[in-house]
């Protein structure tokens, strides 16, 4: 089943005016609309929604608090776009060692450097468990990222 770009701009007009004549729902009521464009939409409106605090971040105390702080930086946008920074730095690492070591096998530095880009993979991994709780556990990312950093570690290591 192919969508034609009419049917999809249509589709996309509809949903805008279905979405702007809701602006003074409430995500509750919001919640309880039949959403009947796709399943696309349906995802898109259940994401923007959830705002509400996860709940095991809820309670009082200062352990709680800080995980509050880091569930928030974790999540957020600018702690996204470091690690992408710091993955393609990575990235162009690789290549340049890759190059290197093609004029001269014992490059050392890459060894290091390597290890230092592991070192900030470790430490996102647990920034995102500690904020994260349990429930990350069920996040096939999490486990993509942990695999990675398990597997570079036994490779670094002798």
């Amino acid at each position: 089943m192919e969508i034609e770009p009419e049917e999809l701009q249509i589709e996309s007009v509809e949903s805008r005016r279905s979405l702007e004549s809701n602006k003074d729902m409430t995500p509750k009521k919001l919640s309880n609309l039949e959403l009947t464009q796709g399943h696309l939409q349906t995802l898109v409106t259940e994401v923007m929604m959830d705002h509400s605090e996860p709940a095991h971040l809820t309670g009082n105390g200062l352990w709680q608090e800080g995980r509050r702080v880091l569930y928030k930086f974790v999540n957020s946008r600018s702690f996204d776009y470091v690690a992408g920074v710091i993955i393609m730095l990575n990235m162009v690492m690789i290549g340049v060692e890759a190059e290197l070591s093609l004029h001269d096998p014992h490059v050392r530095w890459a060894a290091w450097v390597e290890r230092a880009f592991l070192a900030v993979y470790a430490v996102e991994l647990v920034l995102r468990l500690l904020a994260g709780g349990r429930k990350i556990l069920h996040s096939s990312w999490f486990w993509l990222d942990f695999f990675l950093v398990a597997v570079g570690l036994l490779a670094s290591y002798p």
